[in-house]
């Protein structure tokens, strides 16, 4: 077999662990809202909503991209590995101790002064995540898919039977936090049996001039992207209450995860293979063509019946109690499925080194967000709420389509043949609209027929991707 082959191989053989992880993380996720969602209520939810805000903020505040650059480097010394790990452990520490104190002017902004005890102790998470945080990276750079999809895989069965078990226990919002807290944990511990190093406090000057290098343009972005991700979450909270915050986190939630999460399940995978052919000098044409096929396939189906039937989707998931949030559903299903595209592009800048063009993209973002996130929310709640992250994302999407064409011209040809799909993902979606809506059928029947329809024209039209796919499965080494 020959370099390039074995190469190919390796990838879709590991992209296969990460897509069967994938489905093993869904279907935890889907039975953790199934079960919760009835345990708990959604007041239940905001609250444990305003420590997720603030744990991501101090996230996104203190990114500088080390784990892109540690997988990105085509060499790695071990005074990059130490110096990685010694910023990861002082950034855990900091933000740690910044909430215990900062926890009662951030409740009282929510009017919640009830959340600061669930701040102070949800602060143990920075601890969980970030010192851990080099090995788990390490496993992508090794293409050990299999190795991190045990581990995240474990880490969501543990937090799900603990959150279970207490909100059965206690019926409130702790359940939901220590639940958190208790699978960060596991992983924390099981990643050094995995990818087993030996940390050395370092802070070699040489590596954390690439860092700074690497990631001057992404921590703009990183800054800019927690105002569009969280902003609206915060304006939520603010404008309409706890109780609609909750409602919009838990449905915002399913829509990133069968859309967005999708996309992100792919680009862990093709983010190493695209640095490994750009080290290598080959053209990222072809495997973008593929890459670009596959989400199409995936999200389109996934978004258009989700989105034609949200209440019955809504209705499946949460129960009854949150039929409320079905409207907002619906657009944010749409509004994730824009942003899951963009995505796919931006991986593909990212492997190019063009971090320039992120940052850049991310602040049309933060304008348009600024300007409709306000007047949308108070005029339509979480609907307007979610229309304005649609707006958002659509020009996002324009901005990474130019961006990749940047990195690599002929983009420019596979986006292009984009049009059919959608096309037929269109038509698709006013058959199964008639057969519900014009013949009274339930909405599982159109969503099944839409399904099986579009499998057929995925097998028509993508049917030699799809045994590439397979024989290259097949030939793993």
């Amino acid at each position: 077999m020959n370099p390039t082959a074995s190469s190919r191989a390796a990838v879709i053989a590991g992209g296969l662990w990460v897509g069967l992880g994938f489905v093993g993380q869904q279907g935890i996720s889907f039975l953790r809202t199934l079960v919760l969602a009835r345990l708990l209520t959604p007041e239940d939810f905001g609250l444990v909503g305003i420590v997720m805000l603030t744990l991501f903020a101090g996230f996104m505040l203190t990114e500088w991209g080390i784990e892109s650059a540690l997988i990105q480097r085509s060499e790695l010394r071990p005074e990059a590995v130490d110096t990685a790990g010694t910023l990861m452990f002082l950034r855990g520490c900091g933000l740690f101790l910044l909430i215990q104190v900062a926890a009662p002017w951030i409740a009282a902004g929510f009017d919640r002064p009830d959340a600061t005890s669930f701040l102070r102790v949800g602060a143990v998470s920075f601890l969980l995540v970030t010192v851990p945080a080099v090995p788990a990276t390490l496993l992508l750079r090794d293409l050990r898919f299999r190795d991190r999809t045990m581990l995240d895989t474990g880490r969501d069965v543990c937090g799900l039977v603990c959150a279970i078990v207490l909100a059965w226990w206690l019926g409130n919002a702790w359940a939901l936090l220590l639940g958190l807290l208790f699978g960060q944990l596991a992983a924390a511990i099981a990643v050094w049996f995995l990818r087993p190093i030996r940390p050395r406090w370092r802070l070699d000057r040489a590596a954390l001039r690439e860092y700074g290098q690497f990631g001057r343009h992404l921590y703009a972005s990183g800054l800019m992207a927690y105002v569009v991700t969280k902003g609206d979450d915060i304006v939520v909270g603010k404008v309409r209450g706890v109780r609609e915050l909750g409602q919009y986190q838990v449905v915002f939630g399913i829509a990133e995860m069968l859309t967005r999460g999708l996309s992100e399940t792919v680009n862990k995978v093709v983010f190493p293979a695209y640095s490994r052919l750009t080290g290598e000098g080959r053209s990222l044409a072809t495997a973008f063509d593929e890459v670009w096929r596959l989400h199409l396939l995936l999200l389109l189906p996934i978004a258009s019946v989700l989105i034609l039937f949200p209440v019955d989707s809504v209705a499946l998931l949460l129960g009854s109690q949150w039929l409320t949030a079905a409207v907002p559903f619906a657009v944010l299903v749409l509004a994730e499925t824009l942003r899951a595209l963009a995505a796919a592009c931006g991986v593909l800048i990212l492997a190019g080194g063009r971090t320039v063009y992120l940052s850049r993209i991310k602040l049309v973002e933060v304008v348009c967000f600024g300007l409709l996130i306000v007047p949308m929310t108070t005029r339509w709640g979480m609907s307007g709420a979610a229309g304005c992250l649609v707006a958002v994302y659509t020009l996002s999407l324009i901005g990474h389509v130019v961006g990749a064409r940047q990195v690599e011209r002929a983009v420019g040809a596979v986006l292009a043949r984009s049009g059919e799909p959608v096309l037929v993902a269109a038509v698709l979606s006013g058959v199964a609209w008639g057969l519900v809506v014009g013949m009274q059928m339930p909405a599982a029947v159109g969503a099944v027929a839409w399904l099986l329809l579009w499998s057929g024209y995925g097998w028509y039209r993508q049917g030699g991707l799809l045994i590439m796919l397979w024989d290259s499965i097949r030939a793993r080494p």
